[in-house]
């Protein structure tokens, strides 16, 4: 005989005991408890394991409703059944539309071994479900954790080989947020920002040290090879799941509204809002810093070039945006 725990919010025993009797003829062992108030209820509840609810829909002072709001807290997927004599169409409807499970009209207790075995069925499909669901994200949460610690090993290791660019990326990293937090990004926008301008320089790591510090003019082969670094960084991340996004942003944001950036060349639309942001906190972060070739510039200077250049290099909003989070004072790098 299988057995089968259920929890009868019910004001009559003898309804209750009719129930069981109901299912018993169906060769069903019952263990079964009976509450009628919302003390008991969410006591029962957090004793025992049950393997459903079954809940009549018009008990004073506790109805079914009310029954089902404090079920649904207790965050659970037994299955939820009302059981009633009265309850109309509409109201069926309505407790089906908050979260039960199934109703059944107490004149056709017949359907109550059916509804339960299905009913529990589908819940231990939903548990399954949740778990996997669970592990799943787990899973991905441990890989992406992997994989940006593996990439920003090797974003140290650029910075390393270019110690004029020390701190460079947090830099931009932390201006770059900022303006993507005004611009309304949503929290995984933010995430690809910040991940994005952690690492914009990853392509670096394929060009020679002695170039990346050089203090002097750069040749022409020089410069092309400095300028390739946003597609390198492409190439070693557009193969990663976790990181589609991310490779894209970090190709662009050398990329400028009038097609004159690099390395496509692309313009306007075409560019990534992300990579306009990076661009932006770029430029500014780098024309306020020293660098091997010239001295800072200062912040003033950058924030001047950015607005000179406004709708023609840079987008509209990103400059507004990062010259008013430049211009309070309490903002540093």
């Amino acid at each position: 005989m299988k057995k089968i725990k259920l929890l009868i919010v019910e004001d009559s025993e003898d309804d209750a005991l009719l129930m069981a009797a109901k299912l018993g003829d169906e060769g069903l062992d019952v263990d079964y408890r009976i509450v009628d108030n919302e003390h008991d209820f969410v006591k029962a509840m957090s004793e025992y394991s049950w393997d459903a609810i079954i809940c009549d829909y018009n008990i004073p002072g506790f109805s079914g409703d009310h029954v089902l709001e404090v079920y649904k807290k207790a965050d659970t997927d037994k299955p939820f059944i009302v059981i009633s004599g009265t309850i109309s169409a509409e109201e069926a409807a309505g407790i089906l539309k908050s979260g039960a499970h199934d109703y059944i009209h107490k004149d056709n207790l017949l359907r109550l071994p059916h509804v339960l075995d299905r009913e529990i069925r589908d819940s231990l499909i939903r548990r399954q479900s949740r778990k996997n669901t669970i592990k799943l994200k787990e899973s991905q949460k441990k890989l992406k954790l992997a994989l940006e610690e593996a990439v920003m090993m090797i974003g140290n290791i650029v910075e390393k080989r270019d110690p004029y660019t020390s701190g460079h990326k947090k830099r931009v990293a932390g201006l770059a947020v900022s303006i993507a937090e005004r611009l309304g990004f949503s929290q995984k926008r933010l995430e690809e920002v910040r991940f994005s301008s952690l690492i914009h320089d990853l392509g670096k790591i394929t060009i020679p040290s002695s170039i990346l510090s050089k203090p002097g003019r750069m040749s022409e082969i020089e410069m092309k090879m400095i300028r390739s670094h946003p597609e390198n960084g492409y190439n070693i991340l557009k193969n990663s799941n976790f990181t589609e996004h991310i490779a894209e942003i970090i190709y662009q944001h050398h990329e400028r509204l009038d097609g004159s950036g690099y390395p496509r060349g692309i313009a306007g639309k075409k560019i990534m809002l992300e990579a306009k942001i990076l661009g932006v906190a770029d430029v500014v972060e780098a024309m306020s810093s020293h660098r091997p070739y010239r001295a800072a510039l200062g912040l003033e200077a950058a924030l001047e070039e950015i607005t000179s250049k406004k709708n023609i290099l840079y987008d509209t909003a990103v400059v507004d945006a990062c010259v008013d989070i430049c211009s309070q004072k309490d903002f540093s790098f």
